[in-house]
């Protein structure tokens, strides 16, 4: 397929360094008007929308490359259903439609302000950033780790039951350790979830921390516990990926 293996031909090749170009941009382009400059400046309430604002001129060209491919995948696609079934192909088609849902919206106010209703649902702008995901596509580095991930989730579950449970552990222990303590920063168990995850972690914020002897000592348990739960996944997410890396690069065949 045109769209699916940029080894097939020169033009598959082009198509995909097109694709991956106009992901990067439009991620760049996600990023950048965020920034306090530009936020405020492409777009304000109470006025009409500029269709010529760069931002957009650049969404919209992206998002068209987007709409375009996902359609000549799916019309070339044989069985339209294992279309759907595709994680990549979910992610193609979900990624441009925040871009239509605020188009939308727009065309239907002619104000700004209905593009910044929409784009302050927040898992609207994050589905837009989804499109990260399309550079699987083109990267066998990011397709290792996606299937190293896949193969790994067995792993991933254990070393969260023992994260849980540590975490309802030392957090109660926490707790009940500074009760009584008027200047305590745990106020509850629940509020002392944070506390726990944070320290398990390694992170080690500051925001909340034990004051008393025993507290601290419990912290200390906590820390420890934390860098051997997080040991647990680790060779087996290492062999999943030394499996899988040998196997996309061929490696493995001269071993």
């Amino acid at each position: 397929m045109l769209f699916e293996d940029p080894q097939s031909s020169k033009t598959a090749f082009y198509v995909a360094i097109l694709s991956v170009l106009m992901t990067l941009i439009s991620i760049v382009i996600f990023c950048v008007e965020t920034l306090p400059d530009y936020s405020k400046s492409h777009c304000s309430d109470n006025e009409a929308p500029n269709f010529l604002d760069p931002f957009f001129i650049i969404e919209t060209i992206c998002t068209g490359w987007f709409t375009i491919e996902a359609i000549a995948r799916f019309i070339s696609c044989p069985d339209k259903i294992d279309f759907w079934k595709d994680f990549k192909n979910i992610v193609d088609v979900t990624a441009v439609l925040p871009y239509y849902w605020t188009l939308f919206n727009v065309l239907y106010t002619m104000s700004c302000a209905g593009a910044k209703t929409s784009a302050s649902l927040s898992f609207l702008r994050v589905i837009r950033l989804i499109r990260v995901f399309k550079l699987t596509k083109h990267s066998v580095g990011l397709q290792v780790l996606l299937l190293t991930f896949r193969a790994s989730l067995e792993g991933l579950g254990l070393f969260l039951v023992a994260l849980m449970v540590s975490l309802l552990v030392f957090s109660s222990a926490v707790y009940y350790a500074e009760y009584g303590n008027p200047e305590s920063h745990m106020k509850s168990i629940p509020d002392a979830f944070w506390w726990a995850i944070i320290t398990m972690t390694t992170v080690g914020y500051g925001d909340k921390v034990p004051l008393g002897v025993m507290g601290r000592m419990i912290g200390a348990a906590c820390a420890i516990t934390g860098v051997l739960t997080l040991a647990i996944p680790v060779p087996i997410i290492t062999g999943h990926f030394n499996r899988f890396y040998s196997h996309k690069t061929g490696r493995g065949r001269h071993m």
